[in-house]
């Protein structure tokens, strides 16, 4: 039989109590681990893991707020990195995962997993090797996606704003209000001819073949927004 100090010790965080209590039995089924405390909130969790630190944190997300788990784990590995801590939730949408893995967590599991699955998971976790799960890798795989997206569309909103003239931008604002290009002329107090020499370098310049999908566009990119920002 293990001394109880060579027991890999366990804090248990969730709001619920019949989940603790299901994580609990689960941990004390296996004997090389041991429950050292519990929480049912993550600035309780963090408050206790600071004073006894454990070796692994089984934690929640959503408890006394919806992102409660995070901003616990945060702390708690700013405060002691050799702390482990393991998220176990319902939750996993990319902004969960994306946000529970910057702040250092070592494994993200559902609460579906069954018991062996999350024992795998401690030892793991104790043994520096947890894995990436493949629900996770397919959530960070969208994450980078969109983010490698958006990352694209400011490059593409920066250029497109630095090539415009303060002209072009007037002009692009009084099409965006549903103005006809006589209104433009009348509004700039050019001819109408010039209006359209104006909009026709705009499409060209932008790639569109409307005067409306270039709107949209710029609506898209936030460029709109940005002007507006700016005066």
């Amino acid at each position: 039989m293990m001394n109880r100090l060579d027991l890999i010790k366990v804090f248990i965080v969730d709001d619920v109590e019949s989940h603790r209590r299901r994580l609990m039995r689960i941990v004390e089924s296996d004997g090389a681990l041991s429950v050292s405390g519990t929480a049912s909130s993550g600035h309780e969790a963090a408050t206790k893991v600071a004073h006894n630190p454990p070796d692994i944190v089984m934690m929640d997300v959503a408890m006394e707020h919806q992102t409660a788990g995070i901003e616990a784990a945060r702390v708690i590995n700013q405060a002691n990195p050799n702390v482990r801590v393991i998220i176990l939730t319902i939750h996993n949408d990319e902004n969960v995962i994306r946000s529970a893995f910057q702040t250092g967590v070592v494994d993200f599991l559902l609460k579906s997993e069954p018991a062996d699955t999350i024992l795998a998971a401690i030892h793991s976790a104790m043994q520096n090797a947890s894995p990436l799960r493949s629900y996770v890798a397919s959530r960070l795989r969208t994450d980078y996606r969109r983010s490698t997206q958006n990352e694209e569309r400011l490059k593409k909103t920066i250029r497109l704003m630095a090539d415009l003239s303060p002209a072009e931008i007037a002009i692009l604002r009084l099409l965006r209000e549903g103005r006809r290009r006589r209104e433009v002329a009348e509004a700039r107090f050019v001819s109408e001819d010039t209006v359209k020499k104006q909009i026709n370098s705009l499409l060209k310049k932008c790639g569109n073949r409307s005067t409306r999908e270039l709107i949209n566009e710029l609506e898209e990119l936030g460029v709109f927004a940005v002007l507006n920002d700016i005066g």
